[in-house]
C-alpha cells in the first residue's frame, strides 16, 4: 500500500502563499494556500489521501470565495441575496462554499441587510422626486431583501412620499392642462377630467390613495 504521509512542505515559488505537499510514495500534490493547510492541521508524518486533499481544495475554494466577496461588497453596497448570487452565477462557486463566504462577510460586519434598507429609504426620503413607498419597496424586493424588512424601515423613518408626488404631479399636471386648454369643458368636468388623469398618473407610480388626494387638495384646491 503506497505511504501517503507527508514528509515535506515546500513553499511554491511563484507564490509564498501556496504550499506544494510532497508525500513518501514521491508524490506532490497542490499547492494549496499556506492557511488552508493550517486550518485542516496537516503536519508532516500526517495522512494526505484524497479525503484530506478535497479538504483542502474545499478550504482553498472557501478563501477565494470571501476574497471575491470582499472585492464586490467594497465596490458598492451589496445584500446577502446579491452576494449569494454573486458567488454562485458569477463565479460559480457552490451554494455551501458561497454561504461560507457570506458568513464571513457577516462575522466581520461587511454586509448588513438591515443598514443597506435604512439608508437607501433615507437617501429616497431626501431627494427632490420622492418615490413612492410601492416603488421603492419594489426596488428593495428585486434586491433580494424581505418585505418585513422594508416596512420596519419606511416605519422607523416615517417616510413620507408626498413630496415626490407633489413634484411629479405638478409636472403632469401642467402638461394636462395644456391639453385640455383647447376642449370647452364645463368647470366640474374640466375638473373631474384633471383629476382622473392625474391620479391614474400618480397611481401607476405606486402612490397611495391618500397622497394622491393631498395632491389634489395642494394643486386643485
Amino acid at each position: 500500500m503506497e505511504d501517503k504521509s507527508v514528509c515535506q512542505l515546500v513553499r511554491d515559488p511563484e507564490n509564498v502563499q501556496r504550499l506544494f505537499i510532497h508525500l513518501e510514495d514521491g508524490t506532490i500534490v497542490g499547492p494549496y494556500l499556506v492557511m488552508s493547510v493550517e486550518r485542516i492541521g496537516l503536519r508532516i508524518g500526517n495522512v494526505c489521501d484524497e479525503r484530506v486533499q478535497e479538504l483542502l481544495r474545499i478550504e482553498d475554494a472557501t478563501h477565494q470565495a470571501i476574497e471575491d466577496a470582499v472585492v464586490y461588497v467594497k465596490r458598492k453596497a451589496r445584500t446577502e441575496a446579491e452576494v449569494l448570487q454573486f458567488l454562485v452565477k458569477q463565479k460559480n462557486y457552490t451554494p455551501t462554499i458561497a454561504l461560507e463566504a457570506l458568513a464571513w462577510l457577516r462575522k466581520y460586519q461587511a454586509i448588513n441587510d438591515g443598514e443597506l434598507i435604512s439608508t437607501t429609504v433615507s437617501a429616497a426620503q431626501k431627494t427632490v422626486n420622492t418615490p413612492s413607498k410601492m416603488a421603492l419597496t419594489a426596488k428593495l424586493l428585486r434586491r433580494g431583501v424581505t418585505k418585513d424588512q422594508i416596512i420596519k424601515a419606511l416605519q422607523v423613518s416615517e417616510y413620507d412620499e408626498f413630496r415626490g408626488a407633489l413634484q411629479a404631479g405638478r409636472k403632469k399636471l401642467e402638461q394636462i392642462e395644456r391639453k385640455l386648454e383647447h376642449e370647452e369643458l364645463p368647470p366640474e368636468e374640466r375638473e373631474r377630467k384633471l383629476k382622473t388623469i392625474l391620479g391614474a398618473f400618480l397611481g401607476r407610480k405606486g402612490y397611495s390613495a391618500s397622497t394622491i388626494h393631498k395632491v389634489f387638495d395642494q394643486l386643485l384646491g
